[in-house]
């Protein structure tokens, strides 16, 4: 029997509507300069997306990497735009953490949600 993920994902995101822990993901996209102006600064561009958070975990069980104790780990919806990637900048709880690593669920085809790890 085929799973049905869009259900699946509609009932993930039916109950984080309860939760109400939400993180923000950050990525900065470098700036592009003009060819033809290349001595003027081009400012970075920064993009945020909200994302609503359904569990917090210890670090301890990132497969195959060397864990520090005070990682975090956390598991998130998954975002409508911005796809957690690896060195992007998560916000939870008022810390701002590197994500280090980014596991979807389940591994193929569309994901439910995210596992995230990012070092303090």
């Amino acid at each position: 029997m085929a799973e049905n993920w869009s259900a699946i994902d509609a009932d993930v995101r039916a109950g984080l509507g309860d939760v109400g822990n939400t993180l923000a993901i950050t990525r900065t996209i470098p700036g592009t300069p003009d060819p033809e102006q290349l001595w003027l600064d081009v400012p970075d561009d920064t993009a945020t997306e909200i994302v609503p958070q359904f569990g917090e975990g210890s670090g301890k069980y990132r497969s195959g990497e060397t864990v520090v104790t005070t990682d975090f780990e956390f598991m998130i919806a998954v975002p409508k735009v911005l796809m957690p990637q690896e060195g992007d900048l998560i916000t939870a709880g008022g810390e701002t953490a590197i994500i280090v690593k980014v596991e979807p669920f389940p591994a193929g085809g569309q994901p439910v949600y995210f596992t995230i790890w990012a070092d303090r």
